[in-house]
This record gives structure tokens, C-alpha cells and sequence, in this order.
């Protein structure tokens, strides 16, 4: 699979962590691992119940290249914006990484 230059966008890619807080306990501060340039397509919507009621997540799949290297766990957002999804599952190929991510 070859990607197409034009549709590629530049992902960020943290690595969820904590700090301790000023407060008390810790704190979310996830750390910057770099970027890749990736595909990003929309897919269906993750649908659950709870005691609280329905939950959607959006969803996305990211087609990266071979060497990008996420993991699952990693977080990742567009454009150097705080992390907005979790990548839940990750699919190698020989030309091709699939990345499931999730919205926060």
C-alpha cells in the first residue's frame, strides 16, 4: 500500500504518563515521543453501556508507514494539540502500520 503525500497529516505521538501534582497524588503529563505523517480515516463509532448510560467514542484509523513504531497505549493528537485519542490497536503490515484509535 502506498500512501498519498496529499492526504498524509502530522500526528503527534506521546507516552501517557504522571507527575506529581502540587496538590495531591499525580497528575496526567503525557511526554512528547516525536511524529509521524499518517492517513487519518474516520471509522464507526464505539457504542457501550453503563450504569450512567450510553457512551460513544469516536474513532479513527491511522495508516502510517512501516517504521513509525507506535505502540499500543501511546496517545496521540493532530498538529501539536494535546493528546485527543489512544491507540487501542495496532496492525503490521509489509508496507503498512493500521493504528485503532479511540477519543479520549
Amino acid at each position: 500500500m502506498q500512501l498519498i503525500g496529499r492526504r498524509l497529516e502530522r500526528v503527534d505521538i506521546y507516552t501517557p504518563d504522571r507527575e506529581k501534582d502540587s496538590y495531591i497524588g499525580t497528575k496526567s503529563a503525557p511526554k512528547l515521543l516525536g511524529y509521524v505523517y499518517a492517513d487519518i480515516q474516520p471509522l464507526t463509532d464505539e457504542i457501550s453501556e453503563g450504569e450512567s448510560g450510553k457512551t460513544v467514542r469516536k474513532r479513527v484509523k491511522l495508516i502510517l508507514r512501516p517504521d513509525a513504531g507506535v505502540q499500543c497505549g501511546d496517545l496521540a493528537s493532530v498538529y501539536g494539540g494535546s493528546p485527543v485519542w489512544e491507540i487501542r490497536e495496532v496492525k503490521c503490515f509489509s508496507e503498512h502500520i493500521s493504528a485503532m484509535a479511540v477519543h479520549l
